[in-house]
């Protein structure tokens, strides 16, 4: 739950410069929380399922503080962290990450599996993998 700008503007240099004494840097894996609109679902409720837990957290607030996101359900859908809407949308979240250097997306239905069920968690994952190769 960390903005791609953040991740590329802020996270990754502070990984180069602790790592400038080591052979590597720390390879990035941000988890995106995703959902695809389908009927009857709310994204509010859908990321609140996922991420409240992590939301009351004092290091994921102060992060989204830092990066001007309110620490709420709410404004994690409205800022775009919660990936929510057709299978090629959320691609092209996954592809807004990677453009910010990161090594790979952690895919996380958590929201669907939660409040809905895993078969639908796993619908989703399958149609967003599906435009993510393409």
């Amino acid at each position: 739950m960390t903005p791609p700008a953040y991740v590329r503007d802020v996270l990754l240099p502070a990984l180069a410069r602790g790592a400038a004494d080591r052979p590597a840097v720390p390879r990035v894996a941000p988890v995106v929380h995703v959902a695809v609109a389908r009927p009857a679902r709310d994204p509010r409720r859908l990321a609140a399922a996922a991420a409240d837990g992590h939301l009351r957290e004092p290091h994921y607030a102060d992060m989204l503080r830092r990066a001007g996101i309110p620490a709420e359900a709410n404004a994690i859908v409205d800022a775009g962290l919660y990936a929510y809407g057709t299978p090629e949308e959320i691609a092209e979240t996954v592809r807004g990450y990677r453009s910010a250097g990161v090594d790979e997306v952690i895919l996380n239905p958590a929201g669907v599996a939660l409040a809905i069920g895993m078969d639908e968690a796993m619908r989703d994952l399958r149609e967003i993998l599906e435009a993510v190769g393409n």
